[in-house]
This record gives C-alpha cells, structure tokens and sequence, in this order.
C-alpha cells in the first residue's frame, strides 16, 4: 500500500508515523505476525494502538497465554477479569499476585483463599483480615465437647437415679440428638455441592467480593477439614505458601483417616470406646475427607470456556502449580487413591461387616415374635415362629421375660395411655388400669388410643416396634461377647431396626458420589438426580427411630437437590434458602417433640428396671404419656 504524496509501499499493513520515522505497521484493532496482519479479537488480544506486534500484544481481559510465545490467548478460570488482568499486571501477562498456567497459581508473598490470591500484611499467626473462620472451627469444637461432657455427665446422673422422671425438655434433647449429625450432614454436602457455582461461575465476574455466594467459605469449616483450618490461620504468609498448600493438601484427606487409627488404638485398651469413638470421627470428618481426596485427584484439563488443554499443561485445581502428568509426583496421586480407597471402598465395607455381624447375632431372635390379646386386659406372649405354641417353661430364663417385657412395652406404647399396671403371671404380661378389671371400664380408664386394635395398621405398628425393643435387649445380651456391637450400640439405637444399618452404608456412598461427581461435565444433572434419589428413598424407608428424624432426612435431601440447582443457575437466594429450610424445620418439630417409638423406649427403660419385680409376681404402675407443646 502506498502512501499518498510519497514511493513508499508496504508489503503488507500500513505505512505509519513513528517517532523514528516512518515504518510499516497495522492500523488499531490489528496485529502484524511479520506475514500479515490480522484482527486482534480473533486471538483473544487487545490491540488498542496502531502497530502491534501479535505475539507482543497484551491479552484482552480476562485472558492468558500458556507460554510466553504463544500467539492465542486462552480464557482464564473464573473470576477470569481478576486473575488475567494484563493492564494491571507483570510481564506474566497475569494480575499482580497471580502466576502460572491461565494464572491460576498464587505468586510469592500472596495466600491463596476461596479461589483468589490477597497480598499478606502480616507475618504473624492468625490472618488479620479474616480470623472469623478460625475462630469459628474452635467454636464449633468447643460447644460439640462441651456436649459430650453434658452428655456423659447427664448419663452418669441418670444411671445412679432409681426412678428417672422424663420431661417435655427431655423429649427435645433426645429429638434434637438425633438431628443434629443430620443438619451437620446437610451443612457439609451443602458445602461439597457449592463448588458447582465455582465450576460454572461466569467469566464475567470480576472480584470475589462481587460472588453471591460470601457464606460458602463459613459453611466449609464445618467440613473440620485442614483446609479450614490453613485458611483460619496465616500460615501460607508465615512460611513458604506452595509448600504449606501442598502439605495441607496432602494432610487433609489423611487427617481424619489417622484419627480412626488412633481409636483403633484406643479400642486396644478400652473395650468398645475406640470403635464407639471411631464411629463419632466418620460421621463428623468422612464427607470433608472424602472431599478433600476429591480435590487432591481433580485435574484442570479445559480453560475458562471449556476448551481442551494440552495434556502436558493439564494442572491439579487444588495445586496449580503442579502438572497432573508428572511422573516425578507420583506421591501425590499415591496419597490421593489411598484415599479414596478408604473413604469409597474400606469405611463402606467396615460398616458392611457390622451390619452382617448385627445380622447374624439378631437373626435367631427374630423366630420369636409378641402376640397380644385385649379382653378383660391386655395380654402378651412370646410365640415361636417354629411351633403352633409357645414354650411357657422358656420364659423362666431371664433373657426371654426381658424379651416379653419389651414387647409389652410397644404394645402399650401403642395401644394405651395414662397410668396402667403391668404384671407378670405364668409367661404372660397382663396389662390393665389399676383398681379396674372390666373391659367396659378399661377403655374408659386408660384413654385407649382412638383406633381400632384389630386394624392391620395398629397391628403392624404394634409387631414393629416390639421387635425393635427386642432387638434392642438382643444387642444388651451380646455387648459382653460381642467387642463390635458394644462400641457400635449408640450407631444402632438411632434407627428403628438395626437392620436399617444399611442406610448409613448408603448415606457414606452418597457422599462419595456427590464429591466425585461436582467436578465432571454434567455435575449439575447427577447431583441433582443422586440428592433426588436420597430424599426418596428416605421417604420410603423411614430408617430413623423417631419420625421427624426422618422427616427432617428426607427435607436435607430435598433441599439439596433445590442447592445444586441454585448453584449452577447461580441463584442465591434459592441456595441460602436450601440451607435454612431444614433448620427451620428442625425447630417447628420441636414443638412435637415426642412419638409413639420414643415413648416405647421410655417404657421398656422403665420396666427394664422393675424385671426382678415383675419375676416375683408383683403389680408396677407405670404413666404411658406423649409430650406435645400444641
């Protein structure tokens, strides 16, 4: 092209002033490869003069080259305008802070803190800027021991009580007892399920400030992770800050494995406390070691919009500064699949075994059942299963007449209410109020429950929760033979059957399936579809002893599956309102504390107590009642 009034052409762009003279160039907008020139946009360049070079021109916000040298310019993770900022950055062609592949590492003298690199501005211990997320870790683990320690106190006061008195308060306790792993179940995959809002965030998000989703980071600490407890602290500015994240990398999915060896220890000395203790440490620390296993294994291989990567740069997300194809980090995926190994395959199989071990100790109990009589009074007796008639000589023996006892107990539970008295004569438990023997004035006495006692539903109910009290006198028995079952006891009283063990199998592998599957291409659909799945079968199973318990189940599942889609629709509001509905119910319950399953417990605690009693032929009075504020 040539310029007018002059004889100079260019072979290609255009002839340009310069300050030393004239030379050949492009216009705005446009770069020269030393061939042609071509339009910047096409390669993800800002070109906002005239006469750029295409290999020098700076990236357009929000985008990075891998190598120096490259022409193209790849969009960078999200938020992508803070991390690949060229106006404000170095020649790394990143934001100040940020290094390495599409800039997703942090430089020297910055941490890294939910997903960005912030300068440090103080060497010392805690982070000034945010101690909130340490302080509350210690929190939480302040007030979950001061509850064991209420616990064990309030045990050991109930066991020198001879006639414990049950309460409306101690209906509450035991309620929320059982709700309290579940909310913590749901804070913690609540929690697993909001990286799908950091995987799908756009690319047009600027700051971190400007994430809708500020709570993530204080609903993570209550995952107990390492990673927690590093961010709580300020030890990336304190020591070397790739090394403090690649230990606490390697350390968090381990953590809670080495407290489960530490109470295999314990359990050496102290039997049954270490399995017990064991047991506790899996349902806090499983799904934030799970996670964090997930996180160790996870490789970047696409960028900011989806585009494939080359293999060689493939990095870890958790450690973006190490390449996933390595050979010389091997260690790093030897730590990760042992990991996952224990979390998806050793932990279910352990739980597995405990269940078969349940199953075989409870399984020759089963073949004798309760049956019930109401005429003059109510009657119940054990009948084997394997005759036309029950052995009445059998009953002499101490564990059948606590079997009895306990059946009576869930036929009352069911059946009656008020005060009532129990007798044992010849292998029979007769029921009736007291001072009465009619039938006539036994119904209007004990407020028997208005519904008919032949139905089959009242029946059903009736065999099902007497079997649960046998079940449970069963598991008293074997505790002095059986080292499993005598640590595990707590983990089978929460559900109606032991043989609802199976659950909490399921409940360790939903976890499992969540962590792996947050980080693949239709994480949104298969999260949605596993949370889904949950909630109903726990509608359909209802495992749990009492029954907001499994009302409760079935609402974290379901508010799950609403989390996963505010997070990938990037919907706040939906997500904080997912998180607050089961907490909210958890205290609208409340206000009916008690059921039918907790009252039979109480009653067979009772009874349980008076056996020697009831052995001699002696009448005990007990008060059959439910606790309700409505």
């Amino acid at each position: 092209r040539q310029l007018p009034g002059t004889s100079c052409r260019c072979a290609f762009g255009e002839l340009l002033e310069a300050p030393e003279g004239m030379t050949c160039g492009c216009e705005e907008g446009y770069a020269s490869d030393q061939k042609s020139y071509v339009p910047c946009h096409n390669w993800n360049l800002a070109c906002p003069t005239s006469g750029m070079e295409l290999r020098s021109a700076l990236p357009k916000l929000g985008f990075a080259r891998l190598m120096a040298n490259d022409k193209l310019a790849l969009p960078c993770l999200p938020p992508r305008e803070t991390r690949c900022n060229s106006s404000a950055g170095s020649a790394n062609q990143c934001a100040n802070g940020y290094q390495g592949i599409l800039c997703s590492d942090c430089a020297e003298h910055f941490f890294a803190t939910d997903g960005l690199c912030k300068a440090c501005r103080s060497d010392g211990w805690m982070r000034p800027e945010r101690p909130e997320i340490w302080y509350l870790t210690v929190s939480i683990i302040a007030v979950l021991l001061a509850g064991l320690a209420y616990v064990w106190m309030q045990s050991a006061r109930n066991v020198e009580a001879t006639e414990p008195k049950f309460s409306a308060k101690d209906a509450i306790k035991e309620q929320l007892k059982g709700q309290g792993p579940i909310l913590l179940q749901m804070c913690q995959l609540w929690a697993v399920l909001a990286l799908l809002s950091k995987d799908g965030q756009d690319g047009s998000t600027t700051d971190a400030k400007a994430s809708p989703f500020r709570e993530i980071p204080y609903v993570e600490a209550l995952q107990f992770s390492l990673e927690s407890f590093k961010d709580g602290l300020n030890l990336q500015c304190r020591f070397q800050g790739v090394t403090v994240r690649l230990a606490c990398a390697l350390m968090a999915p381990m953590a809670p494995l080495l407290v489960l060896m530490c109470c295999l220890v314990v359990e050496v000395f102290a039997r049954g406390s270490g399995i017990s203790a064991g047991l506790q440490a899996v349902a806090l620390l499983y799904i934030g070691g799970a996670s964090s296993a997930s996180k160790l294994l996870r490789c970047q291989s696409v960028d900011g919009e989806g585009g494939r990567l080359p293999k060689e740069l493939a990095f870890r997300k958790w450690l973006p500064h190490l390449f996933c194809h390595d050979e010389s980090l091997q260690f790093v995926d030897v730590v990760g699949y042992a990991s996952a190994v224990c979390y998806g395959l050793v932990i279910p199989f352990c739980l597995v075994y405990l269940y078969a071990k349940q199953h075989a100790v409870l399984r020759p109990g089963r073949a004798t059942v309760a049956a019930a009589v109401h005429q003059e009074a109510l009657e119940v007796r054990l009948v084997e299963l394997k005759g036309s008639s029950w052995d009445k000589t059998s009953l002499k023996e101490r564990a059948l007449t606590r079997r009895l006892v306990a059946a009576s107990a869930a036929y009352i539970s069911v059946l009656m209410r008020g005060r009532v008295n129990v007798q044992l004569k010849d292998g029979v438990v007769v029921v009736k109020a007291p001072g009465q023997s009619s039938q006539a004035e036994l119904g209007d006495v004990l407020s028997l429950v208005k519904m008919d006692t032949g139905a089959v539903g009242t029946s059903l109910k009736c065999r099902a929760i007497a079997e649960m009290l046998m079940e449970r006198c069963i598991l008293e028995e074997a505790e002095g033979s059986e080292r499993i079952l005598a640590g595990s006891k707590n983990l089978l009283l929460k559900y109606a059957r032991c043989r609802s063990l199976y659950m909490e199998i399921v409940q360790k592998l939903v976890a499992v399936a969540l962590v792996s599957v947050v980080g693949s291409e239709d994480s949104l659909e298969l999260s949605f579809a596993i949370t889904m799945a949950m909630a109903a079968t726990s509608a359909m199973v209802q495992p749990f002893l009492h029954p907001q318990v499994n009302a409760l189940q079935c609402c974290c599942f379901l508010c799950l599956a609403l989390a996963a889609v505010s997070f990938g629709f990037q919907w706040a509001w939906l997500s904080r309102s997912a998180l607050a509905v089961p907490f909210l119910l958890s205290f609208s319950l409340t206000l009916r504390p008690d059921s039918t399953h907790g009252l039979a417990v109480r009653l067979w605690q009772d009874l349980r107590q008076r056996i020697q009693q009831l052995e001699e032929g002696q009448m005990v009075e007990i008060l059959v009642e439910t606790f309700t504020f409505l």
